[in-house]
């Protein structure tokens, strides 16, 4: 016997679709999305948008809607106002059914409020007509009659969360954000550029030849690159290139940056990176400053940014690499589907993104960006350590929340001078960082290549494991950063001296 689910995939022909319009658009975008991509022999035909008169609610998300279905796949939309009745629901699409009774109909009953959804159900099980409903969870059901004919199953049903990812993301941002006459202005488009080269150009703030000097503006220029923009300009640049190695399908189409709203020739609202994946919009918002007003006080803005731009499926995410976020703010915001990526996070930067948008697969180059960003942070001023278990040993006890700064270079060079330490390893929890001192008359490149062959050696058969050296400036330290799952026990079996 053919299931409801296995039906539905088997459609063909032209498909009207009704949905009923609210604040949760994302599920009325991906049943557009199903039979105006998904299958191979249907295709959307017309979409029917029963909304109410509230504005915010239901009158503006169904003209989004509109503009969704005929910007992207080119159908034309009709609406129709009515009350929020059971019954009125149940009326107006009992005459959009009547008018083409050997059509294939889909009803989302997913939008609008408890009881318009209660008017959609009167129709499951009706000749050519299928009822579908998701959660915001992204789990969907397809509704029919149980065998007495009066009560309705749920059967789950399971389209991909990344049909969605076929729509544009500035259409979906001008269908979502730019009513009342408002004007969309978009930044350059995302450039390929070499992430992995730019992290592991990023010099210590104590290697900066000047104080006008960023590490920014010296990174992009020691990658080949022409920095002519502000460094906070480029880190949005750095940070949206670094997306494009996560495993988008179309990342072009698929990210967004420097996005500003204006009315009247005034900007009212800007956000710094919109990428659509995975069934969401995700935004972005990124700063450099190292001191500012309290993360929670922003979130209110931040929350209604989110909700306008992409419904309550939507995620917002704060990247603040310059400052240490109490965990208290964070688990307020993460409770507010509100995200941070602080200082602590930085140095695995891909990983933490990946994680946000949902994605699995991230490229080579996306890990190299993570492993230099470990050296940059083993690097910079760090959240304070505990000191020495022994004052002879190499060992540092780990990473402690303590608002103490230190820098472990500085660090690692007086403890070399006072009690003659050749190395010392800081273990972070999440990974390693080794300092060892170069000997005099040893030479830059020699200095690294001696380390190399020699982790190369000790991490020869072990699998989850990765590593990445750095040279100082003035070529006296050399620095490891270890991570993976056999870190200890690369770690371990290192020589007590590394020359």
């Amino acid at each position: 016997m053919t299931t409801p689910v296995q039906a539905l995939h088997s459609v063909r022909g032209p498909v009207r679709l009704v949905v009923l319009a609210s604040e949760q658009l994302w599920p009325n975008i991906a049943s557009m999305c199903f039979f105006g991509t998904e299958l191979p022999y249907a295709w959307l035909e017309r979409v029917y948008i029963y909304h109410t008169d509230d504005e915010r609610r239901s009158a503006q998300p169904a003209r989004a809607l509109a503009r969704i279905a005929r910007e992207h796949f080119g159908v034309t939309a009709e609406l129709r106002q009515g009350g929020m009745q059971p019954v009125d629901v149940t009326r107006c699409v009992g005459r959009w059914l009547k008018s083409q009774a050997n059509a294939t109909w889909l009803l989302n009953a997913t939008g609008g409020t408890k009881l318009m959804t209660a008017g959609i159900l009167r129709f499951v099980g009706e000749p050519n007509t299928f009822t579908v409903y998701g959660e915001l969870s992204g789990t969907w059901y397809v509704l029919e009659r149980a065998e007495d004919g009066r009560a309705i199953r749920a059967v789950p049903w399971s389209p991909p969360r990344s049909i969605t990812d076929s729509v544009p993301v500035r259409t979906l941002i001008e269908a979502l954000w730019a009513g009342d006459g408002a004007v969309i202005e978009y930044g350059e488009d995302v450039p390929d550029l070499p992430v992995d080269e730019i992290a592991r150009h990023l010099p210590a703030r104590a290697d900066l030849q000047s104080p006008e000097e960023d590490i920014w503006t010296v990174a992009f220029r020691q990658a080949g690159q022409r920095p002519s923009k502000q460094p906070g300009f480029l880190f949005e640049m750095f940070l949206a290139a670094c997306i494009r190695q996560l495993g988008l399908k179309n990342p072009s189409s698929q990210i967004a940056t420097n996005v500003k709203r204006s009315r009247q020739g005034r900007v009212d609202q800007e956000v710094d990176i919109v990428v659509n994946c995975n069934g969401r919009v995700h935004i972005i918002d990124c700063k450099l400053v190292s001191k500012e007003r309290p993360i929670s006080e922003e979130y209110r803005q931040a929350d209604a940014t989110r909700r306008e731009l992409g419904g309550l499926a939507a995620k917002y995410l704060f990247v603040r690499p310059n400052r240490v976020i109490p965990d208290v703010e964070k688990s307020l915001l993460r409770s507010r589907s509100l995200d941070v990526l602080d200082a602590r996070d930085f140095c695995c930067l891909c990983e933490n993104l990946a994680r946000f948008l949902g994605l699995t697969n991230l490229t080579d180059v996306a890990r190299r960006v993570d492993a230099a960003l470990r050296h940059w942070q083993s690097m910079h001023a760090l959240p304070g350590f505990c000191q020495p278990r022994t004052t002879a040993g190499r060992q540092l006890s780990p990473y402690t929340s303590s608002d103490r700064k230190v820098r472990i270079l500085e660090w690692f060079q007086e403890l070399h001078r006072a009690n003659g330490w050749e190395t010392c390893i800081v273990d972070l929890g999440t990974h390693y960082v080794i300092v060892a001192a170069v000997p005099d008359g040893v030479p830059r490149d020699v200095a690294r290549q001696r380390v190399e062959v020699m982790l190369r050696r000790h991490a020869a058969g072990l699998r989850d494991v990765s590593y990445a050296t750095y040279i100082s400036g003035s070529g006296r330290t050399v620095t490891v950063t270890v991570s993976g799952s056999k870190a200890t026990q690369l770690v371990e079996s290192l020589p007590e001296k590394f020359f």
